[in-house]
This record gives C-alpha cells, structure tokens and sequence, in this order.
C-alpha cells in the first residue's frame, strides 16, 4: 500500500535495445504513477501499462526487436514481457520473484 520507489541497476550490455527503450520510457516519465497490475507469487510481478490509456495507446505499436539472451531470468531480474509474437515488447516490463531460466527461450 502507498507509494514506493525502486532503483533498476541497467546492463546495457545484456541488451542493447532493451536498455535504451527502458531509458527512453524513463526519461518520457512513462513509468511514474504506474503500478504493478499482475502479481504471481514464486513466479513474478509485472508492470509497464501507463496511468494514461492514450499514453499507453501511443507506445502500444512501438515495438523493438529481441535479441540474444545473454543472462537468465534470475531473482530480481527485470526483463521486457512480450506478447509471445517475435519482436513484440513494448512497455511491459516483469521482475522475476524466482529463477524463471524456462523463459530464456522465448527471448
């Protein structure tokens, strides 16, 4: 309940595309007053849907590549969510609660 902050440490390295997409939403502010809207407990917590449904629409179509998976889902990893459709992450966003190594494959 109420508000809370948390740091991301960025490997840019670990994924290129990825890292500059996430710095891009953060320096869009797209990310503020967002919350977390699908929690799995032993599994993972997922955000990335803006308060704003227009903002959220704007982003919906801006997708970015996959790439090479270079470091496993590891507890307290973030990773972009994707749709299960090659290079479809977008917004969303997940922070493994375990070690998820299965979704490896899926990019």
């Amino acid at each position: 309940s109420g508000t809370k902050e948390f740091t991301v440490l960025v490997h840019e390295d670990w994924a290129p595309i990825g890292a500059a997409r996430f710095k891009e939403l953060v320096e869009a502010r797209f990310y503020d007053d967002t919350r977390f809207f699908r929690v799995i407990p032993g599994f993972m917590v997922q955000f990335g849907l803006s308060g704003d449904p227009a903002v959220s629409a704007d982003w919906r179509s801006r997708t970015i590549s996959d790439e090479p998976v270079k470091v496993s889902n590891k507890p307290g990893y973030i990773t972009f969510a994707k749709t299960g459709a090659p290079n479809s992450r977008t917004t969303q966003l997940f922070i493994n609660y375990a070690d998820n190594g299965f979704l490896d494959a899926q990019g």
